[in-house]
């Protein structure tokens, strides 16, 4: 009983002497907090600042120091001190301003501070069951890129054992039931596991690419040089890296990383503009690959937004709702599957319609796709890409089949051919009509397949013979590119890709779905001010189906027919029909648009041509969303520029050549 007496009693005197401590340390902080700078030791003004205002306001006090230059006149030193203390919130007269820099001047203030970061995820409790989370796994090292340079950190994941799920620093879940982001943008983007990218520099990247058409090596090349020199002055090898980061796992930003970093930032972005829910799962580039087909998937049938609230004055101005122009940019292409499709919509042949798997290849050494390699490999088909052009298709070996300049037209004949008797099997993969979101009308209205494909003859002597790129010096199959549909202001509301060639069935059937897209919103009877631009206009026209009402339901059944078609005067002076010089002028364009700019069009689709070099070397699932991305900021950027009331910057047009 005495034991446990004396054990409260030594107890409750220890309570009140941290109470008493306490007490006194709180009656010495604020006296500290009250006392005049002028009688404060030179030594100790940045502890008495730091006690008095905190320490994040004393660092950037110490920083704006740094500008105030001895050799200024007393008068431009006093207005500079009282702009820097005004607007830090500190009240302080001249005399202790000018104490508090010669304290500061004592120190080693134009010492670079150490450079490190904890990256830890932003929860401390389990979303799912507000359990308190625990630390998983032994931090790990990584590296940080920001705009100013590469640093080293530590990045922490938190676990919940009740539910088994992980909370890394930016996205949370478990490999069984996979990953997704939080609902808070972090500061910065996991690109792999030991590498995370500053959100800001991320962004830098982006909008270089979206008006430099910066590809990703260039930006990482770019940024390694520029950063250099500045990255080895700021790691000396502090207290922090000797004691937590010994090695540093990565050093220079490449290819790979920004890459990445693009990749997952595009996805979140997409994630939240769209206010969907997603859930990654597998391995890293089956996250990817599914994520990206299901954006593509809504993609090809949806238009770019642009509501009203986006179409400022200066956009109507330019034609923004009643011009659309549209073209094939054939720069843009990539490789597809070499396995012939037969496409067939409700049991009709497609007639005169590409019959391609659209598919990537496996690899870029494989002829075919992933389930054709599986059929051709059963009919005893070489999948490999050389082996089935030069030992199946018969081409000459001394033809190189990824140099274009050692391949003539007869080679590319001769795959073709022998492409085309390639034996069916009964899986089909995607074709053209999955591939460019006309599937569902062409399932719908299968009677529109009997008109859209056959063109009425004319006089050959009078034909206006439209390069629509059929013929292709090239072993490997390519997309013919991507078909685009244009805003007068250069708001892109439609893009596809085509296939073979930019034919008029093809063309007809893309331009179709996308005015009943287009046109859906706007009253029957506004239809005859709706104008839309092409090049190859009077062969489109010529189409069986566009003469007559088209087999579709009232009122679309006329769109075509109650639509203004023209042809810009840039392209007119390709056109040999007289017919086509008054039929489709577009000096009518004029009078009800006379803010209307039809080159703007032309420079967006020179814009897009300009990413040949960054896409090309893409696969397609990247490509398509790449691009996707390219064009969400271009409209963004577009509309910004008229609603601050100038002209967004465009390439020019160089010469009379036709960009395609």
């Amino acid at each position: 009983m005495a034991s446990s007496s004396k054990s409260f009693l030594a107890h409750l005197a220890k309570v009140q002497t941290k109470k008493r401590k306490r007490l006194e340390l709180t009656s010495q902080l604020t006296a500290i907090k009250e006392v005049s700078m002028q009688y404060v030791d030179p030594c100790q003004i940045e502890s008495v600042l730091c006690v008095k205002h905190g320490l994040h306001v004393t660092a950037q006090l110490q920083l704006a120091l740094k500008s105030v230059l001895p050799i200024l006149s007393t008068s431009d030193r006093t207005k500079l001190l009282d702009v820097i203390f005004t607007g830090l919130g500190l009240n302080y007269s001249t005399e202790e301003q000018n104490l508090i820099v010669r304290g500061f001047a004592q120190g080693n203030i134009t010492a670079p501070a150490e450079q490190f970061l904890f990256l830890s995820p932003p929860v401390e409790n389990c979303i799912k069951c507000n359990t308190r989370l625990l630390c998983h796994n032994k931090p790990s090292e990584v590296t940080v890129y920001k705009l100013d340079g590469s640093m080293k950190a530590l990045n922490i994941c938190w676990r919940c054992e009740t539910c088994n799920i992980n909370y890394n620093y930016s996205r949370f879940g478990n490999t069984n039931d996979g990953y997704q982001f939080y609902d808070v943008e972090r500061p910065y983007i996991q690109s792999t596991n030991c590498t995370f990218v500053d959100r800001q520099l991320c962004r830098f990247q982006i909008f270089l690419a979206n008006h430099a058409w910066v590809s990703f090596v260039g930006f990482a090349e770019s940024y390694n040089e520029a950063v250099s020199t500045h990255t080895t002055k700021i790691h000396g090898g502090s207290l922090f890296e000797q004691t937590f980061l010994r090695e540093l796992a990565v050093s220079r930003l490449d290819r790979r990383i920004v890459a990445d970093t693009f990749y997952w930032h595009e996805m979140e972005q997409e994630i939240r503009e769209r206010g969907m829910t997603w859930v990654f799962k597998g391995t890293v580039d089956e996250m990817k690959d599914s994520f990206m087909d299901h954006v593509d998937g809504m993609r090809r049938h949806e238009i770019y937004q642009h509501s009203e609230s986006d179409c400022s004055t200066r956009c109507k101005e330019k034609g923004c709702k009643n011009f659309v122009a549209m073209d094939g940019i054939w720069k843009l292409r990539h490789p597809h599957c070499m396995y012939p499709v037969k496409a067939r919509i409700s049991d009709l042949p497609l007639v005169n319609y590409p019959n391609v798997c659209t598919n990537e290849p496996e690899s870029q050494q494989l002829a075919f796709c992933s389930t054709h390699s599986v059929l051709a490999s059963k009919h005893g088909i070489p999948t490999n890409l050389r082996e089935f052009v030069h030992n199946y298709c018969k081409v000459e070996k001394r033809i190189d089949v990824y140099d274009s300049s050692t391949i003539n037209l007869s080679d590319a004949r001769q795959i073709n051919n022998a492409a085309s008797n390639l034996p069916d099997g009964d899986q089909t993969p995607s074709n053209v009509a999955d591939s460019q979101g006309t599937s569902t009308l062409l399932d719908t209205y299968p009677d529109i397949l009997k008109e859209c494909q056959d063109i009425e003859q004319e006089n050959p002597d009078e034909s206006c013979n439209k390069d629509t790129g059929e013929t292709q010096k090239l072993l490997r199959k390519w997309s013919r590119g991507l078909f685009h549909h244009v805003r007068g202001g250069g708001h892109i509301d439609k893009w596809n890709p085509i296939y073979v060639s930019e034919g008029p069935g093809q063309v007809f059937l893309l331009t179709l779905q996308f005015l009943m897209q287009r046109l859906q919103a706007t009253p029957e009877d506004e239809w005859e001010d709706f104008f839309l631009a092409y090049d190859n206009m009077c062969n489109l026209d010529r189409l069986r189906a566009a003469r007559k009402p088209l087999p579709l339901p009232q009122p679309y059944d006329n769109i075509w027919l109650k639509i203004n078609k023209v042809i810009d005067r840039l392209h007119m002076k390709n056109h040999k029909r007289p017919e086509c010089k008054t039929k489709y002028s577009s000096d009518l364009l004029k009078e009800k648009m006379p803010g209307l700019n039809t080159p703007v069009a032309e420079q967006t689709f020179v814009w897009a041509a300009k990413f040949k070099k960054i896409m090309c070397a893409m696969p397609k699932r990247r490509q398509l969303f790449y691009y996707h991305r390219m064009v969400i900021r271009r409209n963004a950027y577009t509309s910004n520029c008229y609603k601050a009331n100038r002209d967004p910057n465009l390439p020019k047009i160089h010469g009379d050549v036709e960009q395609n």
